[in-house]
């Protein structure tokens, strides 16, 4: 440092007589005071090491609550209290003092559900836009009727491909035109009789019919495989199975059913072949079980 060295013609920009003079230089005038502890170090960062930042940065953070002067941790730059509860007492005490910039300014805005006009604090001008509850989830839902039981709904906006009111009148829907038309004639009959109701016996059920401890089931010739159209080799497409596992399977719920429940079972070409006499059976249920 400080010598004298040749500089040949091409070296020109050349300022230091070898590369160790370079960098001990470098190492000189890039020296930096910490702001913490005051030492001299060599790093780009504010601090020479990471407890001296944290030390630093407690001691510009750690301020006392306006209201019970407690030492706390602001979290932001504009915090002035420990807690909300001292924030809340110290407005109502200091009802004069503007902590925020629309604190004591009234604003007209127009609901945008109900058409009605509304007050607000000017601080929410941008983000309010219903004058209550009920405004808003009244706009975000839309009426729609249900093509089972004809009855108004309300689904929110992003649901508005839904069809159906209730699980109900779901299973309604999928049910075929014979076994409403027995549901809808039985239950003239018995009038509190329900459709689709869900029982649990070891897993869950949805019987046909149901009436207290009564179960009337109604077996479609083709999903159920009727043993006196089908044999026992016949495939059933739809369901992926041969009627005699389909016969089995209802078997098996059958038993399960009757272990709490009396159990009818009506055939689809029984009430194809006389509906009159499966409506006397129906009447009878009732008689005999004081319904």
């Amino acid at each position: 440092m400080g010598k004298t060295f040749i500089q040949l013609g091409s070296e020109k920009e050349r300022k230091y007589c070898t590369q160790e003079c370079y960098w001990e230089d470098k190492k000189i005038n890039n020296l930096k005071t910490c702001k913490n502890c005051g030492k001299n170090y060599n790093k780009k960062s504010d601090f020479c090491n990471m407890n001296c930042k944290k030390e630093f940065t407690l001691k510009n953070k750690t301020i006392n609550c306006l209201e019970c002067d407690k030492n706390f941790i602001k979290t932001n730059k504009n915090s002035r209290f420990c807690s909300l509860d001292c924030y809340h007492k110290y407005r109502k005490q200091h009802k004069e003092i503007l902590f925020q910039k629309y604190q004591n300014t009234l604003i007209i805005k127009t609901c945008k559900n109900c058409g009605n006009d509304y007050e607000i604090q000017g601080y929410r001008k941008d983000i309010s836009k219903f004058c209550s509850k009920k405004c808003e989830r009244d706009y975000k839902n839309i009426i729609k009727i249900c093509p089972t039981c004809g009855k108004k709904f309300k689904v929110n906006k992003h649901l508005k491909e839904r069809i159906f009111c209730s699980q109900k009148c779901i299973s309604y829907s999928n049910k075929s035109k014979k076994e409403n038309e027995f549901f809808e004639l039985c239950k003239k009959i018995i009038p509190e009789i329900k459709q689709n109701e869900r029982i649990e016996i070891d897993k869950i059920y949805f019987p046909d019919l149901k009436i207290n401890n009564i179960i009337i089931e109604f077996f479609g010739n083709y999903w159920h495989c009727n043993p006196e159209i089908y044999d026992e080799n016949f495939f059933n497409k739809t369901i992926r199975k041969t009627a005699k596992e389909i016969w089995n399977s209802d078997m098996e719920r059958i038993e399960k059913l009757s272990k709490k429940y009396k159990v009818y079972i009506i055939w689809e070409n029984e009430w194809d072949t006389n509906k009159e006499n499966i409506l006397k059976k129906i009447k009878k249920i009732k008689e005999e079980n004081e319904i």
